[in-house]
């Protein structure tokens, strides 16, 4: 049976995909998915069921079925509008286009019967574990496998043992070599954590060293998008003490974690790493690697190398490029970088400040490097999403930082994904935001940053399953992350979801009661689904009374609760926040939502206008935030909205 829809036509029988005369390129576990799809057009395929289906005797993580659904729906042309496939938030997907079964013609014919075909295609691109699991070996075939293992196994042992004779620390190297590979061939890994390394030597900004140590191995291990990888703000907090691997990799829902020490002594440096496997803490991989201190950038090449082999990866010839990438040759810009990614991490705002000066100095000792630009945009990203430096000087160079270092190098995942990031909150770009949120995306899917601020963009713009799925794979890759947890809470807020969105907020503040944003969020549901006791009780009216000017104003607005309702508070709210606009100055977007909700939409909007010209952060929200659902039949609203480009 041949299927066509759009301008496609799909042969399962041939594994062919044409999209007019044209061949479209498809892995195996892309066309098997697409097949199942079409198959059962129009129909809902749970994603337990879709995982089942494709493949049927491993154990493979939710995060697989998404990226493999988001390629396919590349390949289909699919322009940020779901034609043929949709997406059923929390269940699965469904092929939507219409769908035509036409006859194979004579001698094209295939019983739908018969067992997958070996045959893939774009085989390349595949996983030597997942090869494995395609290939359906014959028992004689197996058997003559083995053998041809036996022999190759015996024929070392004789090797060995003649080695031997000369060096016993040399068969103590081989059988060291023999075992790691063995473990490394039937490895199969899906995720794995790289944790800070350890400094043994004293001094030298040990975390520091450590930290930089693993951010060089997430990175090119994150380029291959082969595997999926925590990114480093997944790890800091492992920077000090000794870890227990399996119970680390278990918090960070990882399948493997690797870890290691450093130590520098006498112009010398060796490198220690081991790899274990989180399901039973078994060591599947470890070497040792020795050099001269200014070869640091060697050792890196030379872990990165043969731990994509132990994890039995297979990179394509530019994927093993990105494997041994040097961003810069100098070691001091390359030092002053890793200080700048260790203050960046902390995400406070004295942190990025350092961050800045470490990354300029980076820079400083060599222009050209780009990562160092991108670690600049990131710091001035973040300083002005805080609040700690102005929107109209922090957004400007944010934007130059990330333009020069996607200049420098177009495969820098973090510069585009910067720049994406900048051209919303500067430029109120999206179309262009979007692309660079593609590209980031398509350079390294294991970026969390990626995904979480992708999804925040889709929210902006109204596309709220998309943001929910991109907001759950940013989930997935960091899933310690309070930001990033929050954010799918946010996500569905906006989506006036409220109850899914409490409960999202109320899983944040279990992981740490004391996270502000979480707190304030869930109060903002509350107040939407008319909870007002729950509100006035929340964690967040209790977090915001950490000083005497704070805890007086809560028991001002308490007693307005009390005495005369959620209007009385919001009254009283009103007036307070005109005398300490006065005195200090409060968000003119924070106001105008007061505003809307008291019914003042005059005042509401001129606000909103205020809001505007200043180029406020949180105007992102115009279109989609519940509390301005008052105003949006207002032409004025409607004209701001045309002028940010958010207009339908």
């Amino acid at each position: 049976m041949i299927y066509e829809f759009d301008k496609f036509r799909l042969d399962p029988s041939e594994r062919r995909l044409l999209r007019g005369n044209e061949q479209v390129a498809l892995t195996a576990k892309v066309f098997d998915i697409l097949t199942v799809l079409v198959e059962n057009s129009g129909h809902l395929l749970e994603k337990d069921e879709l995982i089942k289906t494709i493949w049927p005797d491993t154990a493979v993580e939710e995060g697989n079925l998404t990226r493999y659904v988001s390629t396919l729906r590349k390949a289909l042309g699919e322009n940020g509008q779901h034609q043929f496939i949709e997406t059923v938030p929390r269940r699965g997907y469904r092929f939507i286009a219409d769908v035509s079964a036409v006859e194979a013609e004579e001698g094209n014919s295939v019983s739908r019967k018969q067992t997958r075909p070996q045959v893939t295609i774009v085989q390349e691109e595949e996983t030597k574990a997942q090869r494995k699991i395609t290939a359906e070996i014959k028992p004689d075939a197996k058997a003559q496998a083995v053998a041809r293992v036996s022999w190759r196994m015996k024929r070392q042992v004789l090797i060995a043992c003649a080695t031997m004779i000369v060096t016993i620390p040399g068969m103590a190297y081989w059988w060291k070599s023999i075992k790691t590979r063995q473990a490394g061939t039937n490895a199969q890994i899906r995720s794995i954590a790289v944790l800070p390394f350890k400094q043994l030597s004293a001094g030298d900004g040990n975390e520091v060293l450590g930290l930089g140590m693993a951010d060089v191995l997430i990175t090119r291990l994150g380029s291959l998008n082969q595997i999926t990888v925590r990114p480093t703000s997944a790890v800091f907090n492992y920077t000090s003490g000794e870890q227990d691997l399996a119970s680390a990799g278990r918090d960070l829902r990882v399948e493997s974690v690797l870890d290691g020490s450093i130590q520098k002594l006498d112009g010398r440096i060796r490198v220690t790493a081991r790899l274990v496997r989180v399901q039973d803490g078994s060591l599947m991989w470890a070497d040792t690697f020795d050099g001269r201190s200014a070869d640091i950038f060697a050792v890196q090449d030379a872990i990165s190398e043969r731990l994509a082999s132990a994890l039995a990866l297979n990179p394509t010839g530019n994927e093993r490029k990105l494997l041994t990438k040097r961003y810069t040759e100098s070691a001091e810009a390359y030092q002053a970088y890793m200080k700048g990614r260790y203050f960046w991490n902390k995400r406070t705002g004295e942190g990025l400040k350092k961050a800045i000066e470490y990354f300029e100095d980076a820079i400083k000792k060599d222009p050209n490097y780009g990562l160092a630009h991108a670690g600049l945009a990131d710091s001035y990203a973040l300083l002005g999403d805080y609040g700690v430096v102005a929107p109209q000087e922090a957004f400007p160079k944010m934007k130059a930082a990330a333009t020069r270092a996607v200049e420098i190098d177009d495969q820098l995942a973090e510069a585009h994904t910067s720049l994406a990031y900048a051209k919303i909150l500067s430029d109120w770009d999206w179309s262009g935001a979007e692309e660079e949120f593609k590209r980031a995306i398509e350079l390294n899917y294991s970026y969390a940053t990626a995904h979480h601020w992708y999804s925040e963009y889709l929210a902006a713009v109204g596309r709220f399953d998309e943001a929910l799925e991109e907001a759950k794979r940013a989930e997935e890759l960091d899933p310690q992350s309070l930001i990033i947890n929050t954010n799918l809470g946010w996500i569905l807020y906006l989506a006036r979801r409220y109850d899914e969105a409490i409960e999202e907020f109320k899983k944040t503040l279990e992981m740490e009661p004391s996270f502000f944003l979480a707190g304030a969020l869930l109060w903002q549901a509350y107040v939407k689904k008319g909870m007002y006791d729950e509100a006035m009780s929340s964690g967040a009216t209790k977090l915001d009374t950490r000083s005497p000017e704070q805890r007086e104003r809560y028991e001002t607005l308490r007693k307005a609760y009390d005495t005369s309702g959620w209007k009385g508070f919001r009254r009283k709210e009103f007036e307070l926040d005109v005398q300490r606009s006065k005195a200090a100055g409060i968000s003119p977007y924070a106001t105008g939502l007061l505003y809307v909700e008291l019914g003042e939409n005059d005042l509401a909007l001129k606000s909103l206008e205020k809001a505007y010209e200043g180029r406020e952060v949180s105007l992102r929200w115009l279109k989609v935030d519940p509390f301005l659902d008052g105003v949006r039949s207002d032409p004025r609203f409607v004209d701001l909205l045309r002028r940010m480009g958010l207009a339908d």
